[in-house]
């Protein structure tokens, strides 16, 4: 019941923020399953409750921050495989592989390793390189990752796979319209 109350919610934020027609909204609850099986097929021993607020704070954060979720999967694919206990040799933590010295203000104190935390603060990092470089998503890649040359053509290229990977896996994945109501479980 909680759940069909934050997608309910997303879809109402969602709908009144960007005046598009509800029937797009309808498709975030596809989404919302895609983004949950493409997580169980990177962690299968993931705990079910991990993957359903890990897919519902990947669609709200994409949302509110205006990234595409597809973007949003593909850097989190390639940063953790949503492993959400991650830490990299240079100190980058959680999910979205934040490196908590430079990132304070935007943590709050908060652990990095709650997903929630961890989504809502790698897409405000990538909403500020976004911004800084006028939409340019390689160039917002480089930043997010902090690498220079080869080593931001092989990052940008390993988020950007990723990213065509799961943008597939959704197209195979897509429902008639008629369907997408039942996905509310009221």
């Amino acid at each position: 019941m909680l759940r069909a109350l934050f997608l309910i919610t997303l879809l109402f934020l969602a709908a009144t923020v960007r005046s598009e027609p509800l029937d797009k909204y309808f498709q975030l609850l596809d989404m919302e399953q895609t983004t949950r099986l493409w997580i169980d097929k990177l962690q299968p021993d993931s705990p079910t409750d991990t993957k359903n607020v890990i897919a519902n704070h990947l669609l709200l954060n994409a949302a509110t921050h205006d990234i595409p979720l597809e973007l949003l999967v593909g850097l989190i694919t390639v940063e953790s495989r949503f492993n959400t206990k991650a830490v990299s040799s240079h100190g980058a933590k959680g999910l979205t592989q934040v490196m908590p010295r430079y990132h304070k203000a935007k943590i709050k104190g908060r652990d990095i390793f709650d997903p929630r935390v961890g989504i809502e603060v790698g897409s405000l990092v990538l909403r500020d390189c976004l911004n800084k470089h006028h939409g340019n998503h390689l160039m917002a890649l480089s930043c997010y990752s902090g690498s220079k040359g080869a080593q931001a053509v092989k990052y940008q290229q390993s988020v950007l796979t990723q990213t065509k990977r799961f943008t597939q896996h959704a197209m195979l994945l897509r429902k008639p319209i008629g369907r997408k109501l039942a996905l509310l479980d009221l």
